[in-house]
């Protein structure tokens, strides 16, 4: 073959005319959403689109940057509402997580929602959200606020008003939850999973020393999950030996400690009058008002 026949030029060159298109709105999601790991969320995202599923974007910037140490933010737990659909549905947890890393998040913190939910092989969307923005705030009624902001239909700005069915159902959850540290979980671990156990609690402490010399800190009080191991005297298993269990402390602010079923009535009956006249609606402009009771446990009330 001469030379001058494998030579390639423009007019030799195919360019598909939808290749610039795609291109500008791929620069434009990856800029919007800001993926720790850029290739991996690359992948998930022509995936999404070759598969016709909901890409995993933000529909806008994020500003000012996120302030937790895993990066997990709300504008995240919106791109999994999106990528999930109808919250009141049940998914696997395989599922969720396949989700969960095509956000490039921290496993860290899915493990901590799991463990706070007691999640093992299905969860509802809703609750599994609902953590995960608990993990976000300082106190229960921070965390109810954003709840709003995650579920509302209306656009980002506005009132964040949800039904007030939607709202007791998450508030009575979360409240239901005991994250002050105070109770201990405890569940058996085999020998080969204890020394996993330990690195991670290593690698976790050495990332947290290592956050803390950081300039920047931040303002959330970050979740504590402390473990230790044990041994139950009465747990008898084969041979005679006693099998090793793993006590789990957990600590979130956004969620805190448990709350009595009078305590909870006392908001829903506030919130209730205030849906009376909002056509069964609620928001934030409700939970700041003067006269809408703590929805913390009383000796966490933010002083006035």
């Amino acid at each position: 073959m001469p030379l001058a026949e494998q030579l390639y030029c423009t007019q030799q060159i195919n360019i598909p005319p939808t290749l610039p298109t795609i291109l500008k709105q791929f620069c434009k999601a990856a800029i919007r959403t800001q993926p720790y790991d850029l290739l991996k969320w690359s992948s998930t995202y022509f995936r999404a689109l070759a598969d016709g599923e909901e890409p995993p974007i933000k529909l806008r910037l994020e500003y000012p940057p996120p302030s937790t140490e895993s990066g997990l933010t709300l504008g995240f737990l919106k791109v999994l509402l999106r990528q999930f659909g109808d919250y009141n549905k049940s998914l696997t947890i395989e599922s969720i997580t396949r989700r969960w890393d095509g956000l490039c998040l921290d496993h860290k913190d899915l493990e901590l929602i799991m463990s706070v939910g007691e999640f093992h092989n299905k969860c509802q969307v809703k609750k599994f959200l609902s953590i995960g923005v608990g993990l976000l705030g300082n106190s229960l009624h921070e965390t109810m606020i954003m709840i709003c902001e995650l579920f509302t239909h209306e656009p980002e700005g506005g009132s964040a008003m949800i039904p007030l069915k939607l709202f007791m159902e998450i508030y009575s959850y979360l409240a239901a939850l005991q994250c002050d540290g105070a109770d201990e979980m405890s569940f058996n671990v085999h020998s080969s999973e204890i020394m996993k156990q330990d690195n991670e609690s290593s690698s976790i402490e050495s990332r947290h020393k290592d956050s803390e010399d950081d300039s920047g800190k931040s303002d959330i009080a970050a979740p504590v999950v402390l473990e230790k191991l044990e041994t139950k005297s009465d747990l008898k298993p084969k041979k005679g030996k006693r099998k090793p269990s793993l006590s789990r402390i957990l600590k979130v602010p956004g969620i805190g400690p448990y709350l009595t079923s009078e305590h909870v009535a006392t908001v829903s009956i506030w919130l209730s009058e205030c849906a009376r006249l909002q056509e069964g609606m609620v928001g934030p402009r409700n939970l700041r008002h003067f006269q809408c009771p703590s929805l913390d446990y009383p000796e966490l009330q933010p002083k006035k």
